[in-house]
């Protein structure tokens, strides 16, 4: 399932991809690879620079590391603010944002 996140405060627009199951992070990358590279294909206008980062920034972990830190989309002041949070097709936020999350399915 693909969740766009509205982040005002970057002028960026995430996609969170939820899977089922537990894949390996070398097989999210490939995916977010592919996905960039063919939309950039059909829009080439995009261009490299609208994508900062991508998480899994790393195929494995380290022995004894923590693995990606990602900022939390719905982090206290940036939430309240109305700057972090996860919006419909419409572009409107979700009411109750931990409820979604909650029922997001495939």
């Amino acid at each position: 399932m693909t969740v766009p996140r509205l982040t005002v405060m970057l002028f960026s627009l995430p996609a969170w991809i939820f899977f089922e199951e537990s894949i390996p992070a070398a097989s999210a990358r490939r995916l977010g690879a592919f996905l960039i590279t063919d939309t950039m294909g059909r829009v080439p206008d995009i261009g490299f620079g609208s994508c900062d980062r991508r998480f899994p920034s790393q195929d494995t972990m380290p022995a004894g590391g923590f693995g990606n830190l990602i900022a939390l989309p719905l982090q206290g002041l940036a939430r309240t603010s109305g700057n972090s949070m996860f919006i419909d097709e419409s572009c409107s936020p979700y009411l109750d944002q931990w409820t979604f999350l909650k029922r997001a399915t495939i």
